[in-house]
């Protein structure tokens, strides 16, 4: 190849080398990117369950308690316990895991990590991907159970009243 005087660059070879490495990198680099990706969406919603589980536990104690008229949750999700929350009879009969999922969904309006929008929680008990589901399968202890986008159990946890 001829060169040019006072002309500087880059030959073809050169050229077509930092292309082929910068491939090869995008090629390692995008799969790693992707996973990573997925184990943080799982990870929120494992937080996410494992948070609900413990105040879950406390919605169910309270919704068996002998002081049927007395407010101890804050069933509406407005920062504090007052008048307008269910008193433990009223969770009781309404059901704590609908009344749990349905007021967290109007109020704090989480998103499945994988599907913007679809709501993180649900009481289906076909238990769908990408969702948190909460259950109670006997009026003694609630089950909530997360599933990735797969469809497979990222997290399953059984809390009772006792």
């Amino acid at each position: 190849m001829k060169k040019c005087p006072g002309k500087a660059g880059f030959s073809l070879i050169e050229l077509l080398m930092v292309v082929a490495i910068i491939g090869l990198l995008v090629a390692i680099a995008i799969p790693s990117y992707l996973g990573m990706k997925s184990k943080a969406h799982s990870a929120s919603m494992i937080k996410a369950a494992q948070s609900a589980s413990s105040e879950l536990q406390f919605w169910l104690q309270s919704s068996m308690s002998s002081y049927i008229n007395l407010r101890q949750v804050d069933s509406n999700f407005s920062g504090k316990i007052d008048d307008s929350d269910k008193t433990n009879i009223q969770l009781f009969t309404d059901g704590v895991t609908d009344t749990y999922v349905t007021e967290r969904n109007s109020k704090l309006d989480e998103k499945s990590p994988w599907y913007t929008n679809i709501s993180l929680w649900t009481t289906d008990s076909s238990i769908p991907a990408g969702r948190l589901t909460v259950l109670q399968p006997s009026g003694t202890s609630i089950r909530i159970v997360g599933k990735d986008k797969d469809g497979s159990i990222i997290y399953d946890n059984t809390v009772t009243s006792d």
